[in-house]
């Protein structure tokens, strides 16, 4: 975007929070403003001139941003964008829990080497299923939060989105460990065992009490962003 039309399109988008449909309205904005501003130099105007009319026949920007506000509380209720903020959210999730990976290792959290191996040190693991947990539901929380702002339903989109991430991530541990070792899914006790338990475990810190406790914690996470204060008035669904 170039420095002339910056302030214009961002008083435009200035009540827009989702981040997806707030960099494409922010795209159209740039292009209808640019391709104006070469239309009135075309007619005859200099480079400046054209610019400053280019801005004067888009109109009022607080104007546009309340319009652009109601178009997009109208467009986020629809069961596309719902989903679509849904798999946002899943993303940074995933997101989220790849780079806690990678800054525990480079912090030298291993499972038995490195500066601060965790198996037999409980308190490690603990800190280590924690950060994987807090880093990617926090992730996901925030984009969730931020993509169900405009909904009356919010805490409950939110808590459903973390809920389902927690889901995907139990399941895809439990599925490789089972290809690993061996063991079929319905056999869970025993498969749960081996997982964090054992000579070659695949998730130390998986435990029962692990997943009990993440569960919860996506529920609290749904609540604090669900209910997190913002400027933009909710309209009923």
């Amino acid at each position: 975007m170039k420095p002339w039309m910056k302030p214009f399109v961002g008083q435009c988008v200035a009540s827009i929070t989702d981040p997806s449909y707030r960099r494409r309205l922010k795209e159209e904005l740039a292009d209808h403003l640019e391709a104006l501003a070469e239309d009135l130099e075309r007619s005859g105007l200099t480079p400046d001139a054209a610019r400053e009319r280019a801005l004067e026949e888009m109109g009022d920007p607080q104007k546009l941003r309340e319009e652009y506000r109601q178009a997009w509380l109208r467009q986020s209720q629809s069961p596309r964008s719902l989903l679509r903020t849904m798999v946002a959210g899943w993303g940074w999730m995933a997101g989220g829990y790849l780079l806690a990976i990678c800054l525990l290792a480079l912090a030298g959290f291993q499972y038995d080497s490195g500066a601060y191996p965790i198996q037999g040190h409980p308190e490690r693991l603990a800190l280590y299923g924690g950060t994987l947990f807090l880093v990617s539901c926090s992730a996901g929380a925030l984009r969730l939060g931020r993509g169900f702002l405009p909904c009356r339903h919010r805490v409950g989109l939110v808590t459903a989105g973390l809920l389902a991430g927690w889901l995907a991530e139990k399941g895809a541990v439990m599925a490789v460990s089972s290809w690993i070792y061996d063991i079929p899914l319905w056999r869970g006790s025993e498969l749960l065992a081996r997982i964090h338990g054992g000579g070659d475990p695949t998730a130390p810190w998986f435990t029962p009490v692990y997943i009990l406790g993440t569960l919860v914690g996506c529920f609290l996470l749904g609540v604090i962003f669900g209910h997190k204060k913002t400027a933009v008035e909710s309209p009923r669904l």
